[in-house]
């Protein structure tokens, strides 16, 4: 294969712009994921809404 032939130049261009592909599909891919929000929760109130409180430190757990 010559590089002075058309079908040379454009066999290293596919070449080229599948390395860019997928270079640039694992750059973005390598970072640490988007947090999620649970439900009940925003940026504005990170602890939630307050839905059912647990036992408190003091009581006693029935059974026991």
């Amino acid at each position: 294969m010559e590089l002075s032939d058309s079908q040379g130049k454009i066999a290293i261009g596919i070449v080229v712009l599948v390395v860019l592909v997928v270079g640039y599909f694992m750059w973005k891919k390598s970072g640490p994921p988007a947090p999620t929000i649970p439900p009940g929760q925003t940026l504005q109130n990170p602890f939630g809404t307050g839905g059912q409180p647990g036992p408190s430190t003091g009581a006693r757990l029935p059974g026991r």
